[in-house]
């Protein structure tokens, strides 16, 4: 739970690292333990939101191209929370929940797999496994962060395999 210095506004920021590893054709091992590990993030929450905005970021490791569906987005939804993207399964433009008032290089995918063209989509949406996710509260932009070159390529040393994503949002 943190406070805001200058309005004294408390809200919970949480954030997750959901299982990487992918499951072998026929298997849904892992699968089914980052739908477990999101369900106890949603729990967790409840658990200290104690009816606090709240915001849940991290790597929750599942897309809206998974298969059979992208179960941790799916269960922080129902929890009531938000993605200011509005970037529903297999969705290549936002879907009526979006929220978000300015987007800013949100078409590159947050998971970059350490390739120079930073895999960009087609739509307004990339395809990420992190996510910030909100409950009701405004957001005012929402940034995959990456610093370009004239072709759209990704600059200089390429420090992780995921592009940093932030948002500013305003408390309620």
């Amino acid at each position: 739970v943190f406070e805001h210095r200058i309005n004294g506004k408390r809200f919970l920021f949480t954030s997750t690292h959901l299982e990487p590893r992918n499951d072998p054709a026929g298997s849904r091992t892992f699968y089914t333990i980052r739908n477990a590990q999101a369900r106890k993030v949603v729990q967790t929450i409840a658990a200290h939101r104690g009816g606090l905005p709240a915001i849940a970021v991290g790597d929750y490791n599942s897309t809206k191209w998974d298969a059979p569906t992208n179960a941790p987005y799916d269960i922080m939804r129902a929890a009531g929370f938000i993605d200011p993207l509005g970037n529903g399964y297999r969705s290549t433009s936002p879907s009526g929940s979006a929220t978000v008032e300015k987007r800013i290089h949100t078409e590159y995918s947050s998971y970059n797999n350490l390739r120079r063209d930073g895999r960009r989509t087609s739509g307004v949406n990339g395809s990420n496994p992190d996510y910030i996710f909100v409950t009701r509260m405004r957001v005012t932009d929402y940034e995959t962060v990456v610093n370009l070159n004239g072709d759209g390529t990704l600059r200089g040393p390429l420090a992780s395999d995921h592009n940093l994503i932030r948002a500013t949002v305003l408390l309620p």
